[in-house]
């Protein structure tokens, strides 16, 4: 895999085993842990974001709508007690996100990523992290940060999933650990 490659797998075992226990069973999706994660820990230097959500943002949607607030925990029900992942229930993985949104912030915290080099990734078609809503504010409070190492890519007539696009997308993440990562082979 180019991935252990290129940081070694021990590094990479072990960026997968931190993953799995700081984030089991909780609701952000790896797109968006990556950029919280990247936020608030200097250690991390490099963070490619696929579809990644604006935490805050969805909690801030269900504030101002009922029919916005059952869809989500709907949806959490379905993925976390139904699903493969296990995790708490809508209505717990909703109060979380609601009393913590502010950590969840990536536009108020676009100054904590100015030293990280950043490939942020987004559908055209996306529905569930809209470019609109999550991706483009992002982008422009890092901007306005005078961040510079941001590679941005939406990769068009694709979803959140990137179905029937996804050998685009692993060149596009093949292409920028090539020419970002101090490790390139």
């Amino acid at each position: 895999m180019l991935f252990t490659k290129m940081i070694g797998e021990d590094k990479f075992l072990f960026a997968l085993k931190e993953f799995s226990k700081r984030w089991q069973g909780k609701h952000p999706k790896p797109g968006d842990i990556a950029l919280t994660a990247a936020a608030t820990d200097s250690s991390i230097k490099y963070v490619i974001s696929i579809a990644a959500a604006d935490q805050s943002e969805i909690a801030r949607q269900a504030e101002k709508s009922d029919e916005f607030r059952a869809m989500f925990v709907e949806t959490m029900n379905n993925r976390y007690l139904n699903g493969p992942v296990k995790g708490p229930g809508g209505e717990e993985a909703l109060q979380e996100l609601m009393a913590n949104s502010d950590k969840y912030d990536l536009v108020k915290h676009a100054g904590n990523l100015s030293e990280k080099a950043l490939l942020i990734i987004g559908g055209w078609n996306d529905q569930a992290s809209t470019l609109e809503g999550h991706v483009f504010p992002l982008i422009r409070a890092l901007q306005l940060q005078g961040v510079e190492r941001v590679e941005k890519k939406v990769i068009l007539d694709s979803d959140h999933s990137f179905e029937g696009k996804r050998n685009e997308l692993a060149d596009v993440i093949v292409r920028w650990l090539k020419d970002h990562h101090p490790c390139k082979n």
